[in-house]
């Protein structure tokens, strides 16, 4: 009897990269490791400890899944390490290490392995994480927890906190070049703008990001912004104090471009994009959480089966995949 395996064959065109999917794990967490270090440099070894930390309870997290699930283990793929480092650098610094583990294993079980594993989950697992300890405990995610005690050089308040409890009085606290340097209290990760740029830009040069993507969030998140700036409505703030401030780079770079949740159609990929940046401003302005881009994104990964599919017909091919 043959026993030679089917290919599984989508209902969308891929073209054929030589890249393996281990090499661009790898690489995003090549392009993520300068704002973790900037992170350290602002925090010390509590930085140090919370992305190692993350790692680490991802990857074994995802191993003892896949163990009790019977399934190949596959931790050496990049894909839970890429998952840990990413959820490391939305907490605070001085994060309990319980978080960091009930964190990881939210996002590996409920975000990965209860849909079959890496690649087959229509929400972006690092949200799902965050989003479970947030809405559980939120007072030890908030930002301004992670900075009380340590005193950096930038100061405790957290800029997005700061906007909603002074409005528009707290523009002229945090400089916009200040902010762009890093010079602003948050997370370990996601406090530093100019190399979450840099790492994106280098990302979209080597087709692993579709520019779409964060071209789209970007604009209408600044869009947003501006509109109900401009209404009158002071706690949405300038475009670019909500673009340099909490997770927004690192929410557009690397969050909604997750190769499992993000759509297959480039036409879609604009909807998409721009759905988060709009909701994550709406979050920042009338939800319960100064942040609000991961429920944003998993909001908009909702939509991205019915988007898809509706857009198969008339798209180009879609960026090239990689072999696993």
């Amino acid at each position: 009897m043959r026993t030679t395996p089917l290919l599984a064959v989508s209902f969308r065109p891929f073209r054929y990269s030589r890249l393996l999917y281990t090499h661009v794990n790898y690489l995003f967490m090549l392009l993520l490791l300068p704002s973790a270090v900037q992170g350290a440099l602002l925090y010390g070894l509590h930085a140090v400890r919370i992305v190692c930390a993350s790692i680490a309870a991802c990857m074994l997290w995802d191993m003892l899944f896949e163990r009790l699930f019977r399934k190949p283990c596959r931790i050496h793929d990049g894909s839970a390490a890429l998952s840990g480092m990413l959820l490391g650098m939305l907490f605070p610094p001085l994060a309990p290490w319980w978080i960091i583990v009930v964190a990881s294993g939210a996002a590996m079980f409920f975000g990965r392995q209860l849909f079959g594993g890496a690649g087959g989950s229509p929400f972006n697992a690092v949200c799902i994480g965050w989003a479970v300890v947030m809405v559980s405990w939120p007072g030890t995610v908030d930002p301004t927890y992670g900075s009380v005690g340590l005193d950096p050089p930038c100061g405790i308040e957290y800029p997005l906190s700061e906007l909603r409890r002074l409005g528009a009085g707290a523009l002229s606290r945090f400089p916009l070049s200040a902010l762009f340097m890093g010079k602003q209290a948050g997370c370990v990760g996601a406090c530093a703008p100019l190399p979450l740029l840099i790492g994106g830009c280098i990302g979209m040069a080597l087709r692993l990001i579709p520019w779409v993507i964060p071209v789209s969030f970007i604009g209408a998140m600044a869009l947003t912004a501006a509109v109900f700036g401009f209404s009158g409505q002071l706690t949405a703030g300038l475009p670019l104090f909500h673009l340099l401030t909490g997770f927004s780079l690192i929410g557009a770079f690397f969050l909604a471009a997750d190769f499992s949740s993000r759509p297959v159609s480039p036409r879609v990929m604009i909807w998409y994009g721009a759905l988060s940046g709009a909701l994550t401003v709406l979050f920042r302005m009338w939800s319960g959480f100064p942040e609000g881009l991961p429920f944003a994104l998993l909001i908009a990964n909702m939509t991205v089966p019915m988007l898809d599919r509706g857009g198969a017909p008339n798209d180009p091919p879609a960026p090239e995949v990689m072999r696993v």
